[in-house]
């Protein structure tokens, strides 16, 4: 442990020690309360999915609640992974499950007689004891008292519902709690309560922010946030009628950027070897914002699969930078805060940075997992780069302490969770350093790649024919143990006999997508499944014991998406004579480093006699090979002459007729990289082309 996060552990010791009762403010301020959470949170490794043991039961899912008639347990706390909640008997039984999008901002009453949480949608009501689901279409600005009523804020309709009470306002409501029964509506500078249908402030934060507002023990306490040059000042008071307030504590927060304004340094490019990594949205890490190198270990890459339940797999929407408890978190770019919540559990709580002051569409930056008392910043307010945003949660997977990093977009006054994710970070983090390579792993019958026909058969690398899916197994270490997944992928062909020619050479794919969120979109299922191989010989998977990554290589057109088209791209032999080839695949991380893996195959396909070419010498071809189009050039002049191309095995691929002149540009079109045949006829005169070849 680093010795920073050893001192803030004993500087909370020591605090929690003199403060035996009450709320008091932390150098974050927030309030911590002396009274424990009756909740535990314990995971099982196993693949098959997570449970938790609670007095002598064991029962499904990663959060557990006890009630007054038993048990509540929340899972699926991973990004993207929908959510469980099961309710259990005080014998185990489970008598009610349902599946949720997500439980963002998951409460329980007081009494625990209802829970109610947003699915990034709309708002719902959960009674624990006769277990009736209500929605309402609220934004994730909510709460709920033990008598099942709810307040929440209608961002869309820029009003506070509250019973029958629909109430325009033109304040941005960002946090509601009840007091004493009544609902208080807190603005960035205002707490309000309705008062005869309207609303009324009852503490004003004069010439500060609303930070924090906490009941306990029959009080509120409210924290109210001044920014000074270098730093933020805390001030809380505490009230039990809501008319006189007392002053209690004042603690400061220094600001990072302001301290190392001195020694800060651009990162504006990183090069390693002879590769340069520039992007138009360059940052630095944001662990470690004021290190010019960091080896960062990393436990999950960018959109690679995740399935810690058997069958809900999904591309992990980020990358998972690992470090220790309490490590600092830093904004890597000055922006505003869009939103601060939880997908579930404790471990789970996350803060959105947009670049923009913007309701419209725009990006930002996501941390997530970090301890819910050291946000610093609420809802709209403004961050600057290199400023702690918070420190990182005691994961509870060993080894797995981590800040979930991604680049996001979003639009609204604020963010609800429904983001989109797009970009590797890692591959424009100028202080970001790696020097292991990727490393390729054996597929099947202990060969590099796997060779499997259209109809799900595999076959044996020196009997290929036909159309092929070509499938490698490769992983990334990157500065960790983990096993990731890699950055690039292409594939190229070669003559056994003349390696250094290439008859194919394809880009494959590029883990830099955009990304769907949390089982709400169509796209990310077509991506898994076009990316990655799922059969029983080459299954792919992720969790925290089994990392098996099979790619699909010949499952793209090459052009840096992936949609339908792709998943019906094949390594089609009939493109190529019977010989044989050296496959390979090239594999890269974020940091440029390569490895090329290869194996030699014998394409057997059945022979078909292809038409008399003759050579006369009449006709050259330039560029041969060619990528996209090359121009024909004829000695004598053409009369309503016809073209006709073949495959390597007399099949007809494309003809074009009416040609007159002494040229002809013939464009690729449609045809796969491979070897073709030309024949121009005239009514009975024919004129040969030996041989074009088309690469990628």
């Amino acid at each position: 442990m680093k010795p920073t996060s050893a001192l803030k552990i004993i500087a909370l010791i020591a605090f929690t020690a003199v403060n035996t009762f009450g709320q008091h403010l932390n150098k974050y301020g927030h309030f911590i309360s002396t009274i424990a959470e009756e909740t535990s949170y314990k995971m099982n490794l196993a693949s098959t999915g997570s449970n938790i043991e609670i007095e002598k039961l064991r029962l499904d899912g990663n959060s557990v609640f006890k009630m007054r008639h038993g048990f509540l347990t929340l899972s699926g706390n991973y990004e993207n992974a929908p959510s469980i909640i099961r309710i259990y008997s005080n014998e185990g039984k489970n008598i009610f499950t349902q599946s949720f999008s997500q439980t963002i901002n998951f409460v329980l009453t007081p009494a625990k007689n209802f829970c109610a949480f947003h699915d990034m949608n709309q708002i719902y009501l959960i009674d624990l004891v006769t277990h009736k689901v209500t929605t309402f279409d609220g934004s994730n600005v909510f709460a709920v008292n033990d008598a099942g009523e709810v307040a929440y804020y209608d961002e869309k309709a820029s009003a506070i519902m509250y019973k029958d009470t629909v109430l325009k306002i033109n304040k941005q409501i960002y946090k509601i709690l009840f007091f004493k029964d009544v609902p208080l509506f807190i603005t960035m500078t205002d707490i309000l309560h309705i008062k005869k249908g309207q609303p009324e402030s009852i503490f004003s934060a004069k010439g500060g922010l609303v930070f924090d507002v906490y009941t306990f023990d029959e009080r509120l306490y409210i924290s109210v946030k001044k920014e000074i040059p270098g730093a933020f000042i805390f001030n809380s008071f505490s009230t039990e009628n809501v008319t006189d307030f007392r002053p209690e504590e004042e603690v400061h927060f220094p600001l990072s950027s302001h301290l190392n304004k001195q020694n800060k340094k651009t990162h504006s490019e990183k090069k390693i070897g002879t590769t340069h990594f520039r992007s138009s949205e360059s940052i630095v890490n944001p662990l470690h914002f004021y290190s010019d190198t960091v080896y960062q270990q990393v436990g999950n890459s960018y959109c690679e699969i995740q399935e810690y339940t058997v069958g809900a797999m999904y591309p992990h929407p980020g990358v998972d930078l690992l470090d220790t408890f309490m490590q600092d978190v830093y904004s890597v770019k000055n922006g505003f805060v869009k939103a601060i919540l939880t997908t579930s559990g404790q471990y789970h709580w996350r803060i959105a940075i947009s670049n923009k002051n913007t309701s419209e569409l725009t990006q930002g930056y996501l941390y997530a997992h970090l301890e819910r008392t050291s946000f610093p910043y609420a809802v709209g307010d403004a961050v600057n780069a290199g400023d702690v945003v918070g420190y990182l949660a005691n994961f509870p997977v060993d080894g797995f302490v981590h800040c979930h990093f991604a680049r996001i977009e979003d639009e609204g006054s604020t963010w609800n969770g429904s983001w989109s994710t797009f970009d590797n970070p890692l591959s424009y983090m100028t202080n970001f350093f790696d020097t292991i390579a990727p490393q390729f792993e054996k597929t099947i019958n202990n060969d590099v790649f796997a060779f499997r026909n259209e109809q799900g058969k595999y076959l044996s690398p020196d009997s290929l024919y036909g159309n092929i899916k070509v499938i490698s197994k490769v992983y990334d270490r990157i500065n960790s143990k983990w096993h990731c997944d890699v950055h690039k992928l292409r594939y190229s062909l070669s003559p056994l006999a003349v390696p250094q020619d290439m008859l194919l050479d394809s880009f494959a794919y590029a883990f830099d997508f955009y990304n769907d969120f949390y089982f709400n979109g169509n796209y990310y299922w077509g991506l898994l499944r076009t990316i990655y191989s799922r059969d029983e010989s080459c299954f792919s998977t992720a969790n925290y014991n089994d990392r098996d990554f099979y790619h699909i290589v010949t499952n793209s057109d090459g052009n840096g998406t992936i949609d339908g088209a792709d998943s019906l791209q094949v390594f089609n032999t009939l493109n190529f004579t019977n010989d044989s080839y050296i496959f390979r695949v090239t594999a890269s991380d974020p940091s440029g480093n390569t490895t090329i893996d290869s194996m030699i195959v014998t394409i057997k396909n059945s022979t078909v006699s292809l038409p008399d070419i003759t050579m006369t010498g009449q006709i050259t071809a330039y560029p041969n090979p060619f990528s996209f189009a090359t121009n024909l050039k004829i000695k004598s002049i053409l009369n309503d002459a016809t073209l006709t191309m073949y495959n390597a095995y007399g099949q007809v691929m494309k003809q074009i007729k009416n040609i007159s002149g002494s040229e002809v540009n013939l464009n690729r079109d449609h045809l796969y990289s491979g070897i073709y045949f030309l024949r121009l006829t005239e009514g009975d005169k024919t004129i040969g082309l030996d041989k074009l070849i088309i690469t990628d």
